[in-house]
């Protein structure tokens, strides 16, 4: 994740303190009082309710060119097994802790799973995201939800990595609001051009740029769940989050692995080397098809046996479980 930002600044909407679908779904946006105005160029998705059990809420999206918003725009879904794990894990991992699970959303987009897990009332949130207009529209989503969302939410508008940098925003035309994180490069567009067109990816464009800190600079509390997906940038982002495993090991962690963006974005010979954190560290990592990785020897089988495959959805368990 991801457009200008605003250092280490946070916004806080509460949080922290020790939580039948209308016929239409969408529509354009108004300006709120309360909520202030819409980002440009949004939709609001209404009726979305991923549980029964769930009251129905709502969801400001990008209203063209992006694929995360057309899927939840005309299906109200978004990644049905993340989206199920977490509505099904939550629950069961407030009622083991006797509290409410944090979890700490990296690259939080327009706030699919941040908002997913203030509706089931079981979590308390860190989204952090850096696109300024990805923020706005998760903000905004929160405030239109209402004191049961706001409350369970810390928004940090910052992007984090390996150290404190400025870089740049880069996003395919057709997936605007996915950017990936280039750094140090002269021309990021043509940077990741060049990784999209054996692809068929052919239209990078900049969107923004990006303040960087570190994660162990901006989350001082404990972690139980982790989400992150930040387009390739995965690999400096666990370079800067030592001190969050070292003080409370998160009981699981959703991320995607695309090995080839890794090397690319993070100029490395070895992308394994960011799932090989979590090993070296006693995590068990379930793959698709049923693959379970618990050893640096499985994850090398595993790789050669998928390294036609350009992306996986990983679920990675501590030994303590949830």
């Amino acid at each position: 994740s991801r457009c200008a930002c605003i250092g280490t600044r946070h916004l806080a909407l509460g949080f922290l303190g020790s939580r039948s679908t209308p016929a239409i779904s969408m529509v354009p946006l108004v300006a709120s009082s309360s909520c202030g105005p819409p980002a440009h160029g949004s939709l609001n998705v209404r009726g979305i309710q991923p549980r029964p059990e769930f009251a129905p809420y709502v969801m400001d999206v990008v209203a063209h060119k992006d694929g995360v918003s057309s899927a939840i725009a005309s299906t109200k879904m978004w990644d049905r097994r993340k989206t199920a794990l977490l509505a099904d894990e939550l629950p069961l991992m407030h009622a083991r802790l006797g509290h409410k699970p944090v979890l700490l959303d990296i690259g939080a987009n327009q706030g699919w799973f941040t908002l997913l897990a203030a509706a089931t009332g079981h979590a308390r949130v860190i989204a952090v995201e850096a696109s300024n207009s990805n923020a706005a529209r998760l903000e905004r989503s929160l405030c239109l939800n209402g004191a049961n969302f706001t409350k369970h939410v810390k928004l940090h508008k910052v992007g984090v990595g390996a150290t404190t940098a400025e870089c740049t925003l880069v996003a395919r035309r057709s997936n605007i609001a996915s950017p990936a994180v280039v750094c140090g490069q002269v021309d990021p567009a043509a940077f990741m051009n060049q990784w999209g067109a054996p692809r068929g990816f052919k239209d990078y464009v900049v969107t923004g740029t990006m303040h960087q800190t570190r994660i162990d600079d901006l989350v001082n509390s404990r972690v139980d769940v982790l989400k992150i997906d930040v387009e390739g940038h995965e690999l400096e982002v666990a370079k800067g989050w030592s001190a969050l495993f070292d003080r409370a090991p998160p009981r699981l962690v959703l991320t995607e692995y695309v090995p080839s963006l890794i090397a690319k974005t993070s100029n490395t010979t070895e992308p394994s080397e960011y799932l090989k954190f979590f090993l070296r560290r006693g995590y068990t990592i379930e793959a698709d098809g049923g693959h379970i990785l618990a050893t640096e020897a499985h994850l090398v089988g595993w790789s050669r046996a998928t390294r036609r495959r350009w992306m996986s959805d990983l679920v990675i368990r501590s030994a303590v479980g949830v």
